[in-house]
């Protein structure tokens, strides 16, 4: 079971740490988040990006909505955007310090189930497969679409989906998304923290795969539930009456910039390689063809192609 909260982890025992990271939040969002993982976790750190003085007050406004006042949050407040990936370390440094067991990752655009911690570590315990588990992560219901729910393999040539409902077990899940992901500690200090250098954008994508090849694998919690907004809009493609959730130009410039610097790290595997080719040139076609702003975004992506053949890391400096 899991400690009292606001405690720290003594041997045997699970406390959880929360990681929320923000930017320029819906304060009414913030809130509903804030209060839904409160009960279910031992700490929570909130490390809010281009935060002043004067939004840190509003977020600690925001966080004292609901019910109870335990456990505190911890406010980090950055003056400026320092990326997704140096914002979790800041928070994964302090449950490293505490001694925490686990490090459950979080965004604003996240809406948890009441439960979700608690099926996640069963998810941990339970799941049958040979391999260590890396990180346990929910099933994700898109905000702004209706979809069947899956979890992503890494396939041949394509990536494959694994269709799952709640009622499912535990299974393998090569890739998560970051928000509702769940990851022990010792696996932290084994395999690494995330890698600042992305900035943002497939920051996950290169920890999960970092994971694997240390011979570990993320699994997936049907069980477990998170509500997650991705993207800006959605656009409907002509002919497949399908639905893409659609990112803003400057995120489709790290997307294609960063998979690049991710192509070239040395433990990943040439399926994940082909996989993310294959899933580039799709994205391309659909923006170039369907997508608002095609001049804009077809600047944004070829720069970020630039950028990740030279080696280019950090923000981009407009």
């Amino acid at each position: 079971m899991p400690n009292r909260p606001g405690s720290r982890a003594s041997a045997g025992t699970i406390s959880v740490c929360a990681i929320i990271v923000t930017y320029q939040p819906d304060l009414e969002s913030f809130a509903r988040l804030v209060q839904i993982i409160r009960p279910q976790v031992a700490t929570m750190i909130v490390v809010a990006n281009s935060a002043p003085a004067s939004a840190v007050k509003e977020l600690e406004n925001a966080a004292q909505g609901g019910t109870g006042s335990s456990p505190a949050i911890h406010i980090i407040a950055n003056e400026k955007n320092i990326g997704i990936g140096a914002a979790h370390n800041q928070g994964i440094g302090v449950a490293l310090a505490e001694d925490h067991s686990h490090v459950l990752l979080l965004d604003q655009d996240s809406t948890p189930a009441t439960d979700m911690v608690a099926r996640l570590l069963e998810g941990l315990r339970t799941y049958a497969g040979p391999e260590p588990v890396a990180a346990a992560g929910p099933m994700v219901v898109e905000a702004k679409m209706v979809r069947t729910s899956y979890f992503v393999r890494i396939g041949s040539i394509r990536y494959r989906r694994k269709t799952v409902v709640p009622s499912d077990g535990p299974v393998r899940a090569d890739l998560l998304i970051a928000s509702g992901c769940l990851i022990p500690v010792p696996v932290l200090r084994a395999v690494g923290q995330m890698d600042d250098a992305l900035f943002i954008d497939r920051v996950d994508t290169e920890w999960c795969l970092r994971a694997l090849a240390s011979g570990r694998v993320c699994i997936g919690v049907p069980a477990a539930q998170l509500q997650h907004s991705i993207g800006h809009q959605t656009v409907l493609i002509p002919g497949l009456g399908r639905e893409v959730v659609l990112h803003s130009p400057l995120r489709h410039y790290y997307a294609f910039r960063n998979s690049i610097l991710v192509m070239k790290r040395p433990y990943v595997g040439w399926a994940w390689r082909r996989n993310e080719l294959i899933l580039l040139m799709q994205m391309l076609i659909v923006y170039l063809s369907f997508a608002p702003e095609r001049g804009r975004r077809l600047r944004m992506i070829t720069t970020g192609i630039v950028h990740g053949l030279t080696d280019r890391a950090g923000p981009l400096e407009h």
